[in-house]
């Protein structure tokens, strides 16, 4: 496993990536179509390759990544939509679990919305299950970590079967392998301040902003996860994956 590396999947203007920093992992690869966004991060990381289209990226340069992330569509499960699931074609879950079977990160997060809780969520845990992760959801809202709106969403976080812990006091399980998220844990995690780099800062979305239109640029803002929720998860993913090594 490499350690603390990070591939970011539906990357749009790169909120995981700058959650995952401040986690202090590396961020070895995008993907992401949408134009306006890949000049975005294009210019915030230029040194990371964006391997384009999920749906026929090649991800062998990827392999044994520690942990990816992927805010997939919220479209297909979202109550302000048709609510179409797999029916819809912006419905890439079946992308990101053939990233995550080629890839094997230790470690997975998704986001979505809290629609997703009753429509598709079951087939994402089954599926995760039956590639060999241990899957558990959590709801962690904006308002949760200080934002001025709701923003309710679903996280969730999935650990390879693979994944043993090194010993000391073992707050996953007698067995050593990850049982489960534990959420007062996650909760206790030390917060970015929205004082600090982060959400709708204007200097993070200059980059191509003269060739955006106005709608281009509400939509890529629309689809970002908050990384102030996002980033106790992957801290105490830090944390766990530093104490499996020797």
């Amino acid at each position: 496993m490499n350690e603390l590396t990070h591939l970011d999947l539906c990357s749009g203007l790169g909120m995981f990536t700058i959650a995952a920093e401040w986690a202090q992992f590396q961020t070895i690869g995008f993907s992401e179509v949408n134009p306006h966004c890949c000049r975005v991060l294009k210019k915030r990381w230029p040194k990371v390759p964006n391997y384009g289209d999920i749906k026929i990226a090649d991800w062998a340069p990827a392999r044994n990544v520690c942990l990816l992330t992927a805010g997939y569509p919220c479209q297909p499960f979202s109550t302000l939509g048709q609510r179409r699931s797999e029916n819809d074609p912006r419905h890439l879950w079946p992308s990101v679990r053939r990233a995550i079977e080629e890839t094997g990160p230790a470690w997975f997060v998704g986001e979505n919305v809290i629609g997703h809780t009753s429509l598709g969520l079951d087939q994402v845990l089954s599926d995760l299950e039956d590639i060999g992760y241990t899957a558990q959801p959590v709801a962690i809202p904006a308002c949760a970590v200080g934002a001025d709106f709701i923003g309710e969403r679903i996280w969730i976080l999935a650990a390879s079967s693979s994944l043993r812990l090194g010993g000391g006091d073992d707050p996953m399980g007698p067995d050593k392998t990850w049982a489960g998220p534990d959420v007062d844990r996650l909760a206790g995690a030390p917060l970015r301040a929205w004082s600090d780099d982060a959400l709708y800062k204007p200097r993070l979305f200059r980059a191509g902003t003269r060739r955006a239109t106005q709608s281009q640029r509400n939509t890529a803002l629309g689809n970002v996860i908050v990384p102030q929720a996002a980033y106790p998860i992957l801290s105490a993913i830090r944390e766990i994956t530093l104490s499996c090594q020797p």
